[in-house]
């Protein structure tokens, strides 16, 4: 997990890694942050029993007739956080991320935003 740079942009390959390591280093012989992940998309189709979409031309270039209207990730981590996040580096570590888009709204008020819902957390183990 990188931290964001400026403009709150992120640059995977080369920002401050937060936790767990990057995976060429893992390749040759860095500890793995490990997890599980649960995404949820649901979506208008183009006809009952249509193959699935695409996910990112269903997001970006719906056929006639689908409509994208939510998506959530869920995703937890156990691995060890890097210096950059003021601890020891390799200390033990949790990573929780969860996001939830909104598409089915017309983006005002409450629900102004497409993602109104995202939350990063990471944590030491055992303190």
């Amino acid at each position: 997990m990188v931290g964001g740079g400026e403009n709150d942009t992120c640059d995977f390959a080369t920002d401050a890694l937060l936790f767990g390591h990057r995976v060429p280093d893992v390749l040759a012989g860095a500890d793995a942050a490990l997890g599980e992940s649960f995404l949820q998309v649901k979506f208008i189709n183009t006809a009952s029993g249509a193959s699935l979409p695409d996910l990112e031309q269903l997001i970006f270039a719906p056929e006639l007739g689908q409509e994208f209207r939510f998506i959530s990730l869920t995703a937890r981590a156990d691995g060890t956080l890097r210096a950059n996040f003021g601890v020891a580096d390799g200390t033990p570590g949790k990573a929780e991320v969860i996001q939830t888009g909104l598409f089915m709204t017309k983006f005002k008020g409450a629900t102004g935003e497409d993602f109104p819902a995202e939350r990063i957390n990471l944590n030491v183990v055992g303190q």
